[in-house]
């Protein structure tokens, strides 16, 4: 299996204030970075080129990126980052990343929403001068970035598995040691409907528990969710990692009763009534063994 080597957090120059929570959970470093929303133009003078060594994160963003246009909110300097100190290998969830897995060479929802997106941004000048479709929805199946900090070539064996997270010991009465919440990037589509992509951690005396949900809506036409679970139980040497997709047109979605039905505005705002009436298009099950 291969494993992403690209690092988008260390690739920022850290130009903004950012705020920076540690914790330490046995040979665990959970590092969460929160910072403020990238901004919309570069900012130096003169303006970074194709040459400027050190780049401003706006340029950064654009010059690694082939998208013509970015979510309206990403936050660049946000992160998650979770290393293992005694063999260095790290997981992480960071915004350039996951934009780096969004198809920047076609449209695969041809809606009238896709037109009147690009109609709200026809002034934009990578609209402008880049005329290419691309996924407006930034849609895309980022699972983490998994790596090494002392070495790229050494790396955590990641392998198909049938153990599956346990969700009923999840839900056991725990004292929270950590919590965090990191919203990585949100589009509101031009006011059809979202694009969100969130990361949160809680740290329990039995391990720790990271979800990541990438949750698009697009009114009257579709809704997708996909997660990305992952779990450490206290004492192992591996992590768990689930990744599932689910998604149905918003004119398919199941609902139990009338009354389900009447609430239709709130249920399809709220990614968590949601997903219990979305399908499951694929999942995948895989174990990250960080120390023999």
């Amino acid at each position: 299996m291969a494993v992403n080597s690209f690092r988008g957090s260390d690739l920022l120059k850290k130009q903004t204030q950012v705020n920076k929570e540690t914790f330490r959970s046995g040979k665990w470093l959970i590092t969460a970075t929160k910072s403020s929303i990238l901004q919309s133009t570069c900012f130096k003078e003169p303006p970074c080129s194709d040459e400027t060594d050190n780049k401003c994160d706006y340029c950064m963003y654009q010059s690694t990126l082939e998208l013509p246009h970015l979510p309206e909110m990403v936050f660049a300097n946000n992160s998650l980052r979770l290393e293992y100190e005694p063999t260095k290998y790290i997981v992480e969830f960071n915004a350039l990343d996951a934009l780096k897995l969004v198809d920047a060479k076609c449209d695969p929802l041809k809606v009238a929403a896709s037109d009147s997106w690009r109609e709200s941004r026809k002034n934009s000048e990578y609209l402008s001068n880049v005329i290419q479709p691309f996924d407006w929805t930034f849609s895309n199946d980022y699972k983490g970035t998994v790596f090494n900090s002392e070495s790229i070539d050494k790396l955590p064996t990641i392998t198909d598995t049938e153990d599956r997270i346990d969700m009923e010991l999840l839900k056991q009465r725990e004292p929270i040691l950590f919590y965090q919440d990191l919203i990585l990037f949100e589009d509101e589509l031009s006011d059809h409907g979202v694009a969100k992509l969130n990361v949160k951690i809680r740290v329990m005396p039995s391990g720790f528990f990271v979800l990541q949900r990438f949750f698009l809506r697009v009114d009257d036409v579709l809704a997708r969710i996909r997660d990305t679970r992952i779990y450490y139980q206290t004492g192992s040497n591996y992590l768990l990692r689930e990744y599932t997709t689910r998604e149905s047109a918003l004119q398919h979605c199941e609902y139990n009763d009338e009354s389900d039905a009447s609430n239709y505005t709130n249920i399809i705002n709220n990614p968590e009534l949601l997903i219990k009436r979305l399908p499951i298009k694929y999942e995948c099950f895989q174990r990250i063994q960080f120390e023999s």
